[in-house]
């Protein structure tokens, strides 16, 4: 009795007027058990308190996810999948919260009306920028045993180690150009790991081939650099990458090389569930499979950029070489539209495959070993010995074998550099066929 004596007079203080006990019970009962999927999906209202359960994750977004597993796969979760939080209430009442802790959480359902929102919103469907106002500190039920020790934090590579960060050459390069892409997605897809593996590649292109840094085009997510490690010039955008390529396209002539590298999400039909996971309706008849789906790459809070555009803009740049580097799922759907002559293209699964973050989601399996092999070094400075014809150099034959060599993840990487379009996972110096090429091109 005493303890309803409390309750009705901080409701009375509250401004709330009471009409009886029955009321008093409505109010204090009225949440709705609900499920990610259902408050997503437009089956609660806007206004309506709900209790969920999810993995709380605290990086460029705060959110529910329904499976951790999720995060570490490169394609964009499924928008019912999670839930973000308002971060405002966020910080009041999930302060002390950790990623990776599996949690009750009671809240009212919102509608976010931020920018990236509406840009959201636009391109998803309305109900997507359904979120929850927390009101209530949650209740921890576990952790998840997906390993997410680096999901959120950037990694300092020239703390971690500093011989990255060091200048070894002397003399910069004059003929040689770099485009570094990772769109991201959405704050919530946008994972560090992206941002690692694009630093990761900087510092070696620069500090180890002699790259000009001024023939660095980085173009990622919103266009914000997240450390002072690496410069970005343009947002991951539509307008953004294509300011980047008719840069490039204006200082790039029939002598020089380009060097391209992508670290992002991506979109495809996976044999694996037998679903299309972004990929768009192949318009030109170009997909040659049974699925009919051109393979994509995300932008940041925009349309997805199909391989037959960004085929389209990479032809407008006339470089002697081309190497491509690409880590997205479905990234294997990229090389037949990429395919040309003097050109070299590695992709870290197949057209039908997802492709995975590395053990703890610090960077993506393939690049990693990728970078680590052309680097000599992995970031943690133990050395890498790629060079497997000891000739002093590593080739970006010897490169991609070392990676798929060392990528302990369900994908399978590809390499094409003969021009007919096919790619392979066993490339070879010999014969003539993939692998002859590029077993004497080095970045």
């Amino acid at each position: 009795m005493k303890q309803l004596y409390k309750v009705l007079s901080f409701l009375l203080l509250s401004g709330i007027v009471l009409t009886g006990c029955d009321e008093l019970v409505s109010k204090l009962e009225n949440v709705k058990d609900s499920t990610i999927k259902a408050v997503k999906a437009g089956e609660t209202e806007t206004g309506d308190t709900v209790r969920v359960q999810g993995t709380y994750v605290d990086a460029n977004a705060v959110y529910l996810v329904d499976d951790a597993s999720k995060l570490l796969i490169n394609t964009p979760m499924d928008e019912e999948s999670y839930l973000r939080l308002d971060p405002v209430s966020a910080e009041t009442y999930t302060n002390g919260v950790e990623t990776g802790q599996i949690i009750e959480l009671k809240g009212v359902v919102v509608e976010f009306d931020s920018e990236e929102d509406k840009m959201n919103a636009e391109h998803l469907g309305q109900a997507y920028v359904r979120g929850i106002r927390v009101i209530e500190f949650p209740k921890v039920i576990g952790k998840t045993d997906v390993d997410l020790t680096y999901i959120t934090p950037g990694i300092s590579l020239c703390e971690l180690n500093p011989v990255l960060c060091e200048k070894i050459g002397e003399t910069l390069k004059a003929d040689e150009y770099a485009l570094l892409y990772s769109g991201g997605c959405n704050a919530a897809n946008n994972h560090s790991r992206y941002w690692n593996d694009l630093k990761f590649m900087y510092l070696t292109l620069v500090n180890v081939y002699d790259y000009d840094p001024d023939h660095i085009k980085v173009v990622y997510a919103g266009g914000t650099a997240a450390d002072s490690e690496m410069p970005v010039d343009y947002a991951a955008t539509s307008t953004g990458l294509q300011n980047a390529m008719n840069e490039l396209q204006a200082d790039i002539d029939f002598t020089d090389k380009l060097f391209v590298f992508t670290t992002n999400h991506g979109g495809g039909y996976a044999t694996s569930d037998s679903k299309n996971h972004g990929g768009l309706s192949d318009s030109d008849g170009d997909e040659f499979d049974a699925y009919g789906y051109d393979e994509t790459m995300c932008r940041y809070n925009s349309n997805l950029l199909s391989d037959d555009t960004f085929a389209a803009l990479i032809d407008n740049i006339n470089a002697a070489q081309m190497i491509f580097v690409l880590e997205p799922c479905f990234s294997g759907g990229f090389i037949r539209d990429l395919s040309g002559e003097n050109r070299i293209i590695m992709s870290a699964a197949n057209s039908f495959q997802f492709s995975y973050a590395r053990t703890g989601g610090a960077y993506d399996e393939f690049s990693y070993h990728f970078t680590s092999a052309v680097n000599g070094n992995d970031p943690d400075g133990n050395t890498i010995d790629a060079d497997a014809d000891n000739d002093g150099r590593v080739s970006m034959l010897e490169a991609f074998n070392y990676a798929i060599t060392n990528d302990t993840k369900s994908e399978n990487p590809q390499y094409e550099d003969d021009g007919d379009g096919l790619s392979t996972s066993t490339p070879s110096a010999g014969g003539g066929g993939d692998g002859a090429f590029g077993s004497n091109i080095t970045l």
